[in-house]
Parts: structure tokens; sequence; C-alpha cells
């Protein structure tokens, strides 16, 4: 592993840079307005860690550029005249911090993260150590060569886990298999639909996190639904190397616990629940007088000309509403390695089709993804990104909807996101009026 962070030793290079920038604010006193403080439009902080041909890297977004921040990666170094004709290797939204990478190969790799505006306008200043870092990748350790090279992902989950087995037993559902003395603990995944590989996944939900000795494992589900269970190790999940195979480490025929059944010792259905509806109430009714006062017009009538005019002179002078643009947001912890199941779904979506602005498609696995249950905050971020594909597809109803539910557990960035949809609500509806 190599971990790298910002440090005093900068080159002369981002010295002097910083060194300039900072006589103008040592000449202003210290109650100088926004408008003479130093202009940084460049990240800062820079951190990168290696782990197994996997780089992590973060960073604090400069306050001056709020735009979206690019990252470069090259073989040589990185310098001013080189970023003139590359490419950015990925264009990462303000607020994230944070970007994991795979170079194709192991090499010491140069990266270099550049910030932008709202327009679009990047800042490409190098600043070693501050928005640049070199990283060592696939570096052999002392005892690599007495490691025997691992297995593929498919034999090794076949060889790992298997046996696969679900049964009903009364209200639960227990789950029989073999797993090698090398697992610790399984993952168990619970799908109402086929669980016949690694995308399948997507649509399921961990039921338990058990050590492998745990076997058999008990599940209670929702009676009168017919469900497919697969088993992970927990390690095997933390490396990437997934593998479901049918009949093996899933299991191929759906079972499904009796409707009407309940968990036991729990009670049944009460049997006092009320089957008709509460009667509506009169207002009018239950006034005195039989009345509440003044009824609106049956119909709506025509403004008379008089009136006509006045709203044509004010909707004469009216200019066109405009909003100030949005960028997409995501979660740290959306854009690295996860940890479990449902974060290993949520984060596949941001990094797939929401990263690619595919709203449609982001918010077509997102409703798939929140059809089952899931933890408060996984939720709550996943309401929150599907307000997002929402948001830039223009239905600003069902975004607003969708943020209020993340609200729950992100009142401020949920908030945000409300400020700038309400106005635009306001604007479409006088425009309809009109």
């Amino acid at each position: 592993m190599i971990r790298a962070s910002f440090t005093k030793a900068a080159t002369a290079a981002g010295l002097v840079f910083l060194s300039a920038c900072g006589l103008a604010a040592q000449a202003a006193p210290q109650a100088a307005s926004d408008a003479e403080r130093v202009f940084a439009p460049f990240v800062s902080r820079i951190a990168a860690v290696e782990k197994e041909g996997t780089v992590s890297l973060t960073w604090l977004d400069s306050r001056d550029a709020a735009g979206s921040v690019f990252v470069f990666r090259s073989k040589t170094a990185i310098d001013a005249a080189a970023l003139s004709g590359s490419k950015p290797l990925a264009e990462v939204p303000f607020g994230a911090q944070s970007f994991i990478d795979k170079p194709p190969e192991a090499s010491l790799w140069h990266y270099f993260i550049a910030a932008s505006d709202d327009t679009g306008r990047r800042f490409d200043v190098v600043l070693p150590y501050g928005n640049s870092i070199d990283v060592r990748v696939g570096a052999p350790a002392a005892s690599a060569a007495k490691q025997p090279a691992p297995a593929p992902a498919g034999i090794a989950a076949a060889k790992r886990i298997s046996g696969v087995a679900a049964e009903v037993k009364g209200d639960s559902v227990r789950v029989s298999f073999r797993a090698d003395p090398s697992v610790s603990n399984v993952l168990v995944y619970r799908s109402a639909s086929a669980l016949t590989g690694m995308q399948d996944l997507l649509d399921a939900v961990i039921v338990q996190a058990a050590p492998a000795g745990s076997e058999p494992v008990v599940d209670y589900p929702v009676p009168g639904i017919g469900y497919y269970y697969a088993l992970v190790p927990e390690e095997d999940l933390k490396t990437g190397r997934i593998s479901i195979e049918p009949g093996i480490n899933a299991t191929t025929v759906p079972v499904e616990v009796p409707a009407g059944r309940y968990r036991v010792g729990l009670p049944g259905p009460p049997s006092d629940i009320r089957s008709m509806p509460l009667p509506l109430i009169s207002l009018d009714a239950a006034m005195p007088t039989g009345s509440v006062g003044p009824q609106p017009p049956a119909n709506p009538v025509e403004l008379s000309p008089a009136a006509a005019k006045a709203v044509a002179e004010l909707i004469k002078g009216a200019k066109p509403a405009k909003f100030p643009e949005r960028r997409p947001r995501a979660f740290p912890q959306d854009l690295e390695t996860p940890s479990g199941g449902e974060e290993y779904a949520l984060r596949s979506i941001v990094q797939g089709p929401f990263a690619k602005k595919d709203w449609t498609e982001s918010a077509r696995q997102i409703a798939r993804y929140l059809s089952l249950s899931r933890s408060p905050a996984s939720e709550a971020r996943a309401h929150y990104y599907l307000g997002q594909s929402f948001f830039f597809s223009g239905r600003y109803s069902e975004a607003l909807f969708e943020f209020l539910l993340a609200q729950s557990q992100y009142y401020a960035e949920g908030q945000e996101w409300i400020d700038a949809i309400l106005p635009r609500l306001r604007a479409g509806t006088a425009s309809a009026s009109s």
C-alpha cells in the first residue's frame, strides 16, 4: 500500500505560486472582504492510497471554483504543456472529493486534479502534492513470490461455497450449504427473481451476514412470495471477485412460505380490523345555518374585457424566468469500494448510468433498487439520486417528492435541491395559466 498526502515538502514551483498568491493576503488587513482575499481555483491536500492495483484519490475542493473536477492520469510527468492536448480520465461532481481508479498496468502513474468554475472553464495549475501526486501501482511485496496465484472467480466460488439448498420450515426458510475452511463469513442474498449472475444482485437484498459455520441460515421472508437465495463469501465481495453459479452457490427453484402464516411468537392479525371506511362528514350539515359561506361558481367564467386587458399587460412585461444551472451531486461513499451488497448495488448505479447522465436508465434502476427494503441511510441516498434523475429529466414534481423523502437522513442536501425546484414549479404553473 502506498499512502501519499499533502506535506510541507511542496516543490519550488508550488511554493513560488503559493507565495505569489499570499503577498496580496499579507498586505490586506484581517478584516478584508471576500473580494480582497486570494483567488485559489485549484483543489488541495491531494492524497492517494494504492491497494491491489486500485488507486483511491481524495482531495479538498476549491472554494473559488465550484464546477466539475477533472481527473488526469499519465505515465509521464504532468505539466501545463502536456495538459493542452490531453483528455481527462474522468469528470467528478463538485463535492465528491474522491475518485477510485484502476490503472491498466503496474507502473508509476502521475495524477492531476483540475478544478473548474460554473461556466466549465478549467484551471490547469499544477501544484505538486497540492493537486498532483505520483503513485506506484502494483509494486510486488517481498513475499509475493511465495503466494500461490488466485484461482479464477468462478472456480473459487464453486469450491468455496457449494450445495446451497433452501426449504420451508413452518413460517421460515432454512438455507443449508457447504463452505470451504478458508471462508469465515458468508453473505446471504434473497430475491424474488432468479439469481444467475452478478448483475442480478442489484435486485437482491442481503438478509444476513453469518459465520460460515452457522449452517443452516434461518430467514423469515414475506409469506406468499417465491424467493431465490444465493451465498457469497464476504471476502470475495470486498475484493470484487463475485461469481454466482446456479445449483452451486445459488438456488434454482423458488421457495415460498404459504400465505397466512405468521412468525412464531408473534400474534396473528387482529380480529377487530375495521372493514368499512369512516363516514364522510358534510360541512353543510354541520353548520347551524346549513351553509359554510359563499361557494365558488360551478363553472369558470370569462374575464371582463377590462380585466383581460390588465392581465395581458402584466404578462407582456414579464420576463422569462432564468435559473442557475445545477450539476449532479454524489456522496463520497458512493464513489468508493462498497462494504456490503446494497452498497455495491447503489454504487454500481451511481458510477454507471447516473455518472453518464443517462437519467431515464438511472431512474429505472434506482426504482428497482428501492423496490426492496433497504437500510435507512441507503434508502435516503437512493431517493436523493432518484430526485436528481427526475430533476434533470424536467419532472420537477416527482423530483420534489424524492428529495422530501431523502431529507429524513440528509436534510441539508435535500433542501438545496428543493430550493431549486420550487421556483421552477412556480414558473411552470404561471406558463400553464397564461
